[in-house]
């Protein structure tokens, strides 16, 4: 799952909400010195990830576009996902979806200090540029796709924002199958932190 869902399941706090983006910025063992509530947040943003990747609604949303774009499939359905929560996002949530953007914006602004350098970056062009609302339109999932190609090393065969073209024409099977997955996903996180998410329904 990509930024928008991670932060759904976070708790309403500074810690919380940059711990369940910090772990796409660090690999291996958590640095004992992170204050206990961003530990919890990279543990459960793991959890979600792995939940995520082995569920077969993902799998089944891979496989309507992997005949063009193969081993990045699983990637583009991440950041799709986040497409169709921002498109239906008064479905799932209980409060509005730019309410939600301005208190995520201030708890990760608040919480910078506590981030590696190159996720204080990111977080705050992601703030300026307003990602997160951007991810309801087709155009801002063709920008976040392009920025997503810089980070590669080999570039794909095709440039990844032709990507949104294919979200436009498998838009409804994709979001009938986040339809069926998120619940699931919200009742996972729910058994993993002993409580409901504060933001979701």
């Amino acid at each position: 799952m990509n930024f928008l869902a991670h932060l759904t399941f976070a708790d309403p706090t500074p810690e919380s909400m940059a711990g369940n983006l910090m772990a796409d910025f660090l690999r291996g063992a958590l640095d004992p010195g992170l204050p206990e509530e961003v530990r919890v947040g990279i543990m459960l943003h793991r959890r979600v990830d792995a939940f995520t990747d082995a569920h077969p609604l993902f799998h089944r949303s891979r496989n309507r576009i992997r005949p063009r774009w193969g081993r990045y499939s699983p990637i583009l359905v991440d950041i799709f996902y986040d497409h169709v929560l921002a498109r239906e996002w008064d479905e799932f949530a209980c409060i509005g979806l730019g309410d939600f953007v301005r208190e995520a914006h201030a708890f990760l602004a608040e919480a910078e200090p506590l981030m590696p350098e190159v996720m204080q970056r990111v977080m705050a062009r992601m703030r300026a540029e307003d990602w997160l609302l951007s991810y309801a339109e087709n155009a801002g999932i063709a920008a976040t796709l392009a920025r997503l190609e810089r980070r590669f090393k080999r570039p794909p065969p095709e440039a990844l924002a032709l990507a949104a073209d294919d979200l436009a024409a498998h838009y409804e099977g994709l979001a009938e199958d986040f339809r069926e997955f998120f619940p699931e996903l919200r009742a996972h996180v729910e058994e993993a932190t002993g409580h409901p998410s504060i933001y979701l329904r």
